[in-house]
């Protein structure tokens, strides 16, 4: 089964399961390409953070992170729930 390239929602969750996998560059294309959708998906934004840090970006990890809390505040809540992050 293919995963439809349009539904955001399993596209973000595909990128959650590839930083739990420690797959960091893989979640960055990931989120870049939802981004590229839509610009202003704040878990999409989040989660490019995330990967940034992985990878030793920590600066534009962190740029992005406090960008989707400061549109969002909660959206960190479904990546610390998977233990991906500090309590929010």
């Amino acid at each position: 089964m293919a995963l439809d390239a349009g539904n955001l929602d399993a596209r973000n969750a595909l990128g959650g399961i590839k930083l739990m996998e420690n797959d960091a560059a893989g979640a960055l294309v990931e989120f870049q390409s939802i981004l590229a959708l839509n610009p202003e998906n704040n878990p999409a934004l989040f989660g490019r953070g995330l990967a940034k840090r992985g990878l030793g970006d920590a600066a534009g990890g962190n740029t992005d992170m406090t960008g989707a809390r400061r549109a969002a505040p909660a959206v960190s809540n479904d990546f610390w729930d998977a233990g991906l992050v500090p309590n929010p």
